[in-house]
């Protein structure tokens, strides 16, 4: 029985969650080229790149759909527990060891004792407090779980809400068990997740500048929506038409 399965029920028990896929086993995808690393200065690009991510997000939101009462902890969590910025290599390198628990300790505890010390983690700390081992009997932190799951699994999660998501689970050896993978393949999926970053910006970028020689009011002329066809066109894996037309 998956993990979250077993989260569920014993919030639910009488749910029939033997059917339901809260765990989704990220395949790594060959990405081919990766795409230069795009660095911006202006407003216009900064409002592409917020939008970006905040559809990064909501996409996620049906995976856990299945949970009573989550709508409320989702919006606060989801925002302040993704990293919208790069991860630095010493940082992938403590996500990595989270999942060292039975293979090396000393490093297993520096990582958590160095994330537990990030502004971010005090924000999480602040949305649904100090992560408890019997985290079932306390509603927002049951929630919180899947939530963080599902963020790691796709490569969206801060450092810091990989600290405070390790420190709800690892007492449960099962539970931690099935965390182990995604610890270790967070780096590569982040990579995936950069590189659609990447694409995307560029996209945004050639389509302002494409309305740009054709004259008028750039602002009112590109949309959200006319960047993301652009992207998803190079990128046929890519969901379209997420983002809606801006006004």
């Amino acid at each position: 029985m998956l993990a979250f399965n077993r989260l569920a029920a014993s919030h639910n028990p009488t749910a029939d969650w033997s059917n339901m896929m809260f765990v989704r086993r990220h395949s790594v995808m060959d990405i081919g080229d990766e795409a230069p690393e795009f660095i911006y200065d202006d407003s216009a690009t900064r409002s592409f790149e917020n939008q970006w991510w905040r559809t990064c997000i909501s996409m996620r939101r049906h995976r856990i759909s299945a949970y009573p009462c989550i709508d409320a902890i989702w919006m606060k969590l989801s925002q302040m527990a993704v990293a919208p910025r790069p991860i630095t290599p010493c940082f992938m390198k403590y996500i990595e060891d989270l999942g060292k628990k039975h293979l090396d300790q000393p490093s297993f505890w520096k990582a958590i004792r160095t994330l537990r010390t990030q502004q971010e983690y005090d924000g999480i700390v602040t949305v649904i407090g100090e992560p408890k081992h019997q985290f079932v009997a306390d509603k927002d932190k049951h929630l919180a779980i899947p939530i963080l799951q599902v963020l790691l699994t796709d490569g969206l999660i801060s450092p810091a809400a990989t600290g405070w998501l390790v420190l709800a689970i690892y007492l449960d050896n099962i539970l931690y068990k099935n965390y182990v993978p995604l610890f270790f393949s967070f780096s590569a999926i982040r990579r995936k997740v950069w590189n659609d970053r990447n694409v995307h910006l560029a996209a945004c970028t050639a389509a302002e500048r494409d309305t740009e020689k054709g004259g008028g009011d750039t602002a009112s002329r590109i949309s959200a929506k006319d960047a993301c066809d652009t992207y998803a066109s190079i990128n046929p894996g890519t969901l379209r038409h997420t983002f809606e037309r801006q006004k």
